[in-house]
């Protein structure tokens, strides 16, 4: 009588174990198995999809910004379009004779004057003011000339709309007139151009 309700134990007790296995068995199909969900998926590329975008464009822009600063050197006549859209043209020197009264002339040296063209083909306004010049003669640096009695006053300070243009005269000293690098910056967010005979 005590072996067969000990039998009847063991056997309830691997009956109860059976279930309670086969139950945690099923919980487990249940849960690595859990529901397909497209939302989450879609939700999860979408998110990638906007991550490479705005990687793109950021590219973009840093390629755009380093060729809108990147140097160029052209010969006089010629115009230099920065990726913006403005655009620089410096025609070929004259020689100048300064007034008495002129700045930064100095006396017995020869000069000249740079007509220069600022065209505004970017979408914001451009302030022509923030605009500089150098010129190199030979191996010399030269000294910028101010001379109002002959309309030379440096870049104008009028705002520069978009798609409209100004023509400028700018003048010189030059130890050797027919040997002149001018570099010109249109402002801080551009790198210079540079222009030769």
């Amino acid at each position: 009588m005590k072996r067969t309700a000990l039998v009847l134990t063991a056997a309830g007790l691997l009956a109860l174990t059976g279930c309670t296995g086969s139950d945690s068995g099923a919980e487990a199909s249940a849960t690595s198995l859990a529901p397909y969900t497209p939302g989450d998926t879609v939700a999860s590329a979408a998110s990638q999809a906007a991550e490479d975008q705005a990687a793109a464009s950021q590219a973009r822009a840093t390629a755009e910004a380093a060729a809108s600063s990147a140097s160029s050197v052209g010969k006089f006549g010629q115009t230099f379009t920065y990726t913006d859209g403005l655009e620089v043209a410096v025609a070929p020197p004259e020689d100048f004779q300064p007034s008495d009264s002129a700045a930064g002339n100095t006396p017995g040296k020869a000069a000249v004057t740079l007509s220069i063209t600022i065209t505004n083909g970017t979408s914001a306004n451009y302030d022509p003011a923030i605009f500089s010049a150098s010129v190199q003669s030979g191996t010399s640096p030269e000294e910028q000339i101010y001379d109002s009695a002959n309309g030379i006053a440096g870049a104008p300070s009028t705002t520069l709309l978009p798609g409209r243009s100004v023509t400028f005269e700018v003048a010189f000293t030059a130890t050797d007139p027919g040997d002149l690098v001018v570099e010109v910056t249109p402002g801080f967010e551009y790198n210079s151009s540079i222009f030769t005979s």
